[in-house]
């Protein structure tokens, strides 16, 4: 019986999360040093399901490599996603992570949701996520934060019954004790191919990430 559920359980997990692939990777040798500081983990997505999982799986991941890590979803359960945020709410929140002594953010956003027909892909068409892409993300952290708290989603329509979904996630790794123009350490951006929930492949997708982001820089 334990193996025949440890064979369901194997099942649930592949077929939750059928394709997690690394579309793009970037970071700074000095992210080595990520676990010399406290560390925030962020997903601001709008599912609150997901949003749990995912903050839960990144945060155990990092404390299994003895990152001193924390969840915004339980440091800060106030700071709840919306479709837009004043400078007076990012300047609020900067105090309070100055004041709880964060000094590394892990933050994960969702880019973009594409749909397709099970025949046919009519929204593949996102691209590369080059280097060149993250030279928006310079600015700091807050201001990261700023403009994609919410984590923009764009979807396709399709004609036919039978429609999958992709979705392109962005984690960027920022060090609040550098001046803004330095604070970005790295950047993993991944697409999950038709999972049944975005929630449900939280376990597998934040393994890739947390691997990503701490594995050596050759």
């Amino acid at each position: 019986m334990k193996k025949l559920i440890g064979v369901f359980s194997l099942f649930l997990i592949l077929t939750s999360c059928s394709s997690v692939q690394v579309v793009d990777y970037w970071k700074k040798k000095d992210l080595e040093g990520i676990d010399e500081g406290k560390t925030l983990v962020i997903a601001p997505l709008s599912d609150e399901i997901a949003r749990l999982r995912f903050e839960n799986a990144i945060f155990q991941g990092l404390k299994d490599k003895g990152i001193d890590a924390y969840t915004a979803i339980s440091m800060y359960p106030g700071n709840k996603p919306k479709d837009s945020i004043s400078k007076e709410q990012i300047n609020k929140f900067r105090s309070q992570l100055e004041s709880d002594g964060i000094e590394i953010v892990v933050m994960t956003v969702l880019k973009e949701k594409q749909e397709y027909a099970s025949t046919q892909y009519t929204g593949d068409n996102y691209g590369f996520y080059g280097p060149r892409m993250y030279g928006g993300y310079y600015g700091g952290f807050y201001g990261y934060y700023g403009s994609f708290y919410m984590g923009g989603v764009s979807s396709y329509s399709s004609s036919v019954t039978t429609v999958n979904k992709k979705y392109i996630l962005e984690t960027v790794v920022y060090d609040l004790r550098t001046s803004e123009k330095d604070q970005m350490l790295g950047a993993v951006t991944l697409s999950v191919d038709n999972p049944t929930t975005l929630g449900s492949s939280a376990e597998v997708v934040s393994k890739k990430i947390v691997r990503e982001i701490t594995k050596k820089v050759n």
